[in-house]
């Protein structure tokens, strides 16, 4: 069932793109009638059988409906990698255009597992800026509106924020100028093609929030990493997990999380003011994750995932403090487990010395 229901949103997608409608009621009552025969041969009660299979299509065309209604029916099937791709970054582009003047207010407002998130991460972060032998430079890879190189870079001689998104960038300006924040650089720059920095010269890099599964050469990019960061330094790597338990069933409630990777098409169906716009991002296992340190000075010391439960429950669960706060305790706990099912992957490491 969860994989047809899967199914029909896919085909739902191609029939918006051909305009054909989404309910075609003669071919439905077809269906019907052949497994009313069908059941009748097989000594099954034919209205069981009907009803049954009417249950099964009508949830069917009730998915169909709630993605076109998210989209306002505004969908892209890709025909190639090439064309796919393209598509998924001038989304990327136009995303970051609407979220931008009211991201750090609205991102997450109404996905309560996205909030724990960030909390989760930040708790992190805030341990990782304590245990740093230097604090030369933070540099935020996708860093938005400049959220975490404002929030943990006053322990930091120099704070750095690279984005692709011009929108976002004028307002992680602005809020280092409202802060008379000094020694701040927030850059347009599409981290794909490396990182503007030195050899040697960073203390912390961070990337969040998923950002390692929307980078497609993200092998260049731990290279780059390495590059940048001091002897010592350390690094906060996020990417979407694969084995969440979110993807591994079928809910029939909306996730609450804000973004939703499609692991079988490597897309992430991001939630942005009543749409639903899909961007690229490759999801990863963690095994997937671990190997891609191998081989490198960048040596993984702690890999968690995040959240987990509180990742399939619906958002009336949490309108109780004392279950809310049940809810996150379990998911710490399991954060750090051996099973992986968290929504994110958040991987933490150190540059060793090279010999």
């Amino acid at each position: 069932m969860a994989r047809r229901v899967q199914l029909a949103r896919e085909v739902a997608k191609v029939k918006m793109v051909a305009k054909l409608p989404l309910y075609r009621g003669d071919k439905e009552k077809e269906r019907l009638e052949e497994v009313g025969k069908w059941a009748d041969t097989e000594g099954i009660d034919p209205l069981f059988a009907r009803s049954l299979l009417y249950s099964v299509i009508g949830e069917s065309c009730k998915q169909q409906m709630i993605l076109k209604d998210s989209c306002n029916g505004e969908v892209t099937v890709h025909v190639d990698k090439e064309s796919w791709h393209k598509r998924l970054r001038a989304n990327l582009i136009e995303l970051t255009k609407m979220w931008a003047p009211t991201y750090d207010k609205e991102y997450g407002k109404e996905f309560v597992s996205t909030r724990l998130h960030q909390a989760y991460e930040e708790e992190i972060l805030g341990q990782m800026v304590e245990s740093l032998p230097h604090h030369e430079a933070i540099v935020d890879l996708g860093c938005a509106t400049g959220r975490v190189a404002l929030q943990f870079g006053p322990r930091f001689r120099q704070r750095f924020g690279y984005d692709v998104s011009p929108d976002m960038i004028e307002v992680a300006l602005r809020h280092a100028a409202e802060r008379h924040n000094r020694n701040v650089y927030f850059e347009v720059h599409d981290i794909e093609m490396g990182i503007p920095l030195a050899n040697d010269s960073v203390s912390l890099v961070v990337m969040n929030q998923g950002t390692g599964s929307d980078i497609q050469n993200i092998s260049g990019l731990l290279a780059e990493i390495e590059r940048v960061l001091k002897p010592e330094g350390q690094f906060f790597v996020s990417f979407y997990n694969a084995q969440a338990l979110a993807y591994r069933t079928f809910l029939p409630w909306p996730l609450t999380l804000a973004a939703e990777i499609n692991v079988n098409e490597n897309y992430l169906e991001v939630h942005c003011k009543g749409k639903i716009i899909p961007v690229y991002a490759e999801a990863y296992s963690v095994d997937k994750v671990e190997n891609l340190f191998t081989g490198r000075l960048l040596s993984v010391t702690q890999v968690s995932t995040h959240p987990t439960v509180g990742a399939i429950l619906p958002n009336d669960v949490y309108t109780e403090q004392a279950v809310a706060s049940f809810v996150e305790r379990l998911d710490r706990s399991l954060a750090l487990g051996d099973a992986y099912f968290g929504a994110y992957i958040v991987v933490c490491g150190v540059k060793n010395r090279s010999v």
